[in-house]
């Protein structure tokens, strides 16, 4: 159940820190996208490099869902190494129906 809880949680985290880079918000300037279509707009790599970190709700599940269930189970149990694909994948989707149902 503590999982549940977690990935909830993780992805809340996820849409509100992907939100707050988009245009119009607080970090908008400090959205690297905006620089590589200045720079170099078809530097494809590039734009894939940062897609983890704060371009894709989907894709930031990776990064982000590994280093929130690593410091969740540092303070609940045992870390379960086993359990974070399965995680990672239920993040991923609890971001994709968030995604689709805020119509972001």
């Amino acid at each position: 159940m503590e999982y549940l809880i977690a990935a909830v949680i993780n992805s809340f985290y996820i849409v509100g820190l992907w939100y707050s880079f988009q245009e119009g918000q607080i970090f908008e300037r400090l959205n690297p996208y905006l620089y590589i279509n200045k720079w170099k707009p078809d530097n494809v790599f590039l734009k894939q490099l940062f897609k983890p970190i704060i371009g894709c709700i989907v894709c930031m599940a990776s990064v982000h869902g590994v280093v929130f269930f690593i410091c969740w189970n540092k303070f609940i149990q045992p870390l379960d190494f086993h359990l974070i694909i399965f995680y990672i994948c239920a993040v991923a989707g609890v971001n994709r129906l968030l995604y689709n149902l805020a119509d972001l």
